[in-house]
């Protein structure tokens, strides 16, 4: 094999191995359902996204949810995370994402693992309404945004300058 090859295929499988390494990117859609007792809301969605490698990093991007009056933008949440074994999410208001909601008060808790996109519980709490209010039926979606790699793309360009060198000789 020579020399020209073997740097195609040193800066392929350089590319790939950093892209294996690196964090994924993701927007989700979320809807919480069939709350207990007489909820005030029985239905209430959001989204969001955020950037995690599944085993020692979560970061918030945006959120966006709205319950009665209030409004929670990524400024008003706290995101709290398990890593036990996989990354498990706790997003809530109210400053921290693993406080005890009080009746009467706004505030809510998302837990859901952002790997398998699987909800495990939404709670939430109303400045109008007496009670606390939970689900464990959540439905999730991933809303796919077309992001192209830099990586890949940089390991085309020098592919492509590879070719046109050789051809030009």
């Amino acid at each position: 094999m020579n020399k020209f090859f073997k740097g195609i295929l040193a800066c392929t499988l350089i590319s790939l191995s950093f892209i294996a390494s690196s964090s994924y990117a993701t927007a989700i859609l979320f809807e919480a359902i069939d709350f207990d007792i007489d909820a005030p809301i029985s239905g209430i969605s959001g989204s969001m996204s955020y950037e995690t490698d599944f085993y020692t990093y979560f970061n918030l991007h945006s959120f966006d949810l709205t319950i009665k009056n209030k409004e929670y933008r990524l400024e008003d949440v706290d995101v709290s995370f398990i890593i036990d074994p996989t990354l498990d999410a706790m997003i809530g208001g109210d400053g921290n994402a693993w406080s005890i909601q009080a009746q009467g008060t706004d505030d809510f808790w998302f837990y859901f693992d952002p790997q398998t996109l699987h909800g495990f519980s939404f709670g939430y709490t109303t400045l109008e309404d007496d009670g606390l209010w939970w689900t464990t039926n959540i439905s999730i979606a991933e809303v796919t945004v077309p992001e192209p790699s830099s990586l890949i793309l940089l390991s085309l360009g020098l592919l492509g300058l590879g070719i046109r060198r050789k051809i030009n000789k």
